[in-house]
């Protein structure tokens, strides 16, 4: 039986001993700073019905889209309501209509007892003018009419409770969908709730009523539920502190808090969040000297957050809402400026796709006349969006979806000039060369597929191999942009490689440049596998490569322009250092953004590197002057505490005939493996004054939130780690290329 199934069967069991005819729904109260998306997808998972987010200020979230970045921005699958504070009509249905379409519905808050909400004439203020309030929802509700969509109120009661039912007579009137009562007035705290007037209200109203106040334990939830025969109970500070209440479990369950920290890993929760439902959830089990000291944790935990900081400013769709800019009926991009008329036509590719789709729809909304991508299999799609998505290239390789999808976004692109005056917006990512597939004539997909993997198996870079695929292509190499001709173009580029060529870029698509046409056969040459590769291959390289030779430079009307990088994250990350951790006098050092190498070989580097730095005590810089690009800089660090940044991309070369069956892993993963293994051959040697007095950790993650074809960004590793550990089987890991299962299990 499915979690999910359990939960209900349990949920209708429980009520129907207690006399309930209708189970309630099972709801999680807006809560400032917790009730954010991580915290929604924990509860949904035990059998929270739906989550409202915490409290937003309307006339904010319309007027400012760095506050809409902030507070809300669409994620699929989640589907929360959201509140808002509001004290004019007009702001609360703008808000509404800024949401709609990416949640379950919105809330007006009029329950907020802060004295700063309530001097401003927010919140629990509102409630002394019943007709405002109804106002705010009459007219949210003209301009969405959906009714699927909810508005709904959350109040305090007032006493005499003539007052109460009269404001919510008012409301649904106005057309509310359901209210939330707090059963407590606004001056009281820690009282006992006032479930009878929750009843009282429910006898008297039409619409749904949720009760909240006071709830801890799941018996709590029934026993408001029968005592005031509410349609949903609404839960706050319970759900804190246990997430898997609403499943029926009496506290935090070991899986529970498993599935927090998964989520830390996914959803980017910044470390004083994550750490704090942490403390929540583990209050009640830990002993109290335990329970300090885990509550005082200040971990690598914290660099984690730093560098998810950082990522969220090369996030894929704000970085492509920074790049576009409409205003007068035209659209801007760096110094040029394009006539919109609803004449977009958008095409995108690669695992950055969706979020970059996203952002781009918001800006140009009406302007786009059609969209389609071609995304990797499995991965989530925000709903609600214009765009066509097509999903292929399992496991970063070309297989026949993706020659499909290919081939419709050829038609796509050719069919965009059936008009003048059009203009085709490209999108690309990294993964774009798997999912951009369109092998040459004489060459089949499965050929494609095996010398691809034979290239990088023999440990080509990315440049080589994408040399290698700009040939087996009709599309690489500025093929597509060919084919969007007379059209205007733009083409919005995330970097995955290092020095951000843009010519190599999902193979430079939308790029007619010589180096696309460099001769793949000297690189298959070069990396001594030429000889292996089926003549008739070869030949077919060979005359593509010849056609392919006389390229033609004429200008394809297309504005490349790099939106997101490897050195930009690194700036980004730098500063975010700089701004978490200068009390503590630790300083962020960009080594290079250009690292390059077998990832088993850079691991030992970093092995070396650190052990240099733990036998002198400290870290200078000419312990890094090999991997520098600035030699002349100084010996010496600013700080004893330093964090060294690296910036690059980095390759994996295995024995396929030593592989472990179904063995799984990522360059990010196989370096800190290697790491660990030539630290912990020397481990042991080390003296145990130099260990416990220099403390270090080694981070290798991918930007972009994948390693390989697993479900890791990648792994790190600290003394800890090594602390009682072996060397046993890491060699054989490597050589398998099975970090997943064997390190990361």
């Amino acid at each position: 039986m499915e979690e999910s199934e359990r939960i209900i069967l349990c949920r209708e069991r429980e009520c129907a001993r207690l006399g309930i005819a209708v189970p309630p729904l099972f709801v999680a109260a807006p809560m400032v700073r917790y009730s954010k998306l991580p915290f929604r997808r924990l509860v949904s998972l035990y059998g929270c019905d739906f989550a409202y987010t915490p409290m937003i200020y309307a006339d904010c979230f319309t007027k400012s889209e760095k506050c809409r970045q902030v507070e809300f921005v669409p994620s699929p699958g989640d589907l929360p309501i959201v509140q808002f504070a509001a004290k004019r009509a007009e702001e609360f249905a703008s808000a509404a209509q800024l949401v709609y379409g990416h949640c379950r519905g919105i809330d007006l808050n009029c329950g907020c007892p802060k004295s700063d909400v309530r001097s401003d004439g927010y919140g629990s203020k509102l409630l002394e003018d019943p007709q405002l309030v109804a106002d705010i929802v009459r007219q949210c509700r003209a301009s969405i009419a959906d009714p699927d969509f909810t508005i709904s109120i959350k109040i305090r009661i007032q006493y005499p409770m003539e007052r109460t039912v009269d404001l919510c007579r008012k409301v649904e009137r106005a057309g509310v969908s359901h209210i939330a009562v707090h059963a407590r007035t606004v001056s009281q705290r820690s009282e006992p709730p006032d479930y009878a007037a929750v009843a009282l209200l429910k006898q008297c109203l039409q619409v749904p009523i949720f009760a909240n106040g006071g709830c801890k334990t799941y018996e709590d939830v029934l026993e408001i539920s029968q005592a005031t025969g509410a349609d949903g109970v609404m839960v706050a500070n319970g759900l804190l502190d246990n997430p898997a209440m609403f499943a029926g479990h009496s506290s935090t369950p070991k899986q529970c808090v498993r599935d927090w920290l998964n989520l830390e890993l996914s959803e980017c929760i910044p470390f004083d969040l994550f750490h704090q439902q942490l403390i929540f959830m583990l209050r009640s089990s830990l002993p109290k000297q335990q329970r300090n000291i885990f509550n005082a944790l200040k971990s690598s935990a914290a660099l984690l957050s730093a560098f998810k900081s950082a990522l969220r400013e090369v996030n894929p769709s704000a970085s492509v809402q920074k790049a576009l800019s409409v205003r007068d009926g035209k659209l801007f991009v760096q110094n040029r400026a394009f006539e919109l008329h609803k004449n977009v036509h958008l095409v995108a590719f690669g695992k950055a796709a969706p979020a970059m789709v996203q952002g781009a729809e918001r800006v140009l909304g009406e302007h786009i006349r059609r969209g389609i991508a071609s995304v990797p299999m499995k991965i989530d799609i925000p709903s609600g969006l214009k765009t066509e998505f097509c999903t292929g290239a399992e496991h970063n390789l070309p297989d026949e979806r993706a020659v499909e999808n290919t081939k419709r976004i050829e038609q796509f692109v050719s069919e965009a000039n059936s008009a003048p005056d059009q203009l085709i917006l490209f999108l690309v990512s990294g993964g774009g060369s798997a999912l951009l597939t369109a092998p040459i004539s004489g060459v089949s997909l499965n050929d494609k597929v095996a010398l691809i993997r034979q290239v990088q198996n023999n440990g080509a870079d990315i440049k080589q191999l994408n040399v290698v695929r700009t040939a087996l292509s009709r599309v690489k190499g500025g093929g597509l942009a060919k084919l969007g001709r007379p059209s205007k173009m733009i083409s919005l580029v995330i970097s995955d490689i290092v020095g951000d060529p843009l010519e190599l870029i999902s193979s430079g698509p939308t790029i007619v440049s010589a180096k696309s046409y460099a001769d793949p056969i000297a690189i298959l040459n070069d990396l001594g596998i030429l000889d292996k590769v089926p003549i008739r291959l070869v030949d077919a390289l060979r005359s593509a490569h010849l056609e392919k030779d006389q390229y033609d430079p004429s200008p394809t009307d297309a504005l490349n322009m790099i939106i997101a990088s490897n050195s930009v994250l690194l700036d980004n990350l730098a500063n975010q250092i700089n701004d978490s951790f200068n009390s503590l006098s630790i300083s962020p050092f960009i080594v290079t953004n250009r690292l390059e190498g077998n990832a088993t070989e850079l691991g030992m580097r970093f092995a070396k590197l650190i052990k240099q730095s733990m036998v002198n005590g400290k870290l200078d810089r000419s312990m890094i002057a090999d991997f520098d690009d600035d030699s002349q800089r100084s010996a010496e660090f600013d700080s004893q505490r330093v964090v060294v940044l690296f910036g690059g991309e980095s390759t994996v070369r295995f024995d396929a005939k030593k592989a472990t069956q179904n063995a799984k892993g990522g360059r990010n993963q196989e370096m800190v493996l290697s790491a660990f293994h030539h630290l912990a051959e020397c481990w042991s040697d080390l003296p145990k004054e130099t260990k416990s007095q220099c403390q270090f950790a080694l981070f290798s993650i991918g930007s972009d939130g994948q390693d390989g074809p697993t479900d890791a960004a990648g792994a790190f590793l600290t003394n800890d780690d090594l602390e009682g550990l072996g060397i046993y089987g890491s060699k054989g890991i490597l050589k398998g290329s099975d970090e997943v299962s064997k390190s990361c299990g």
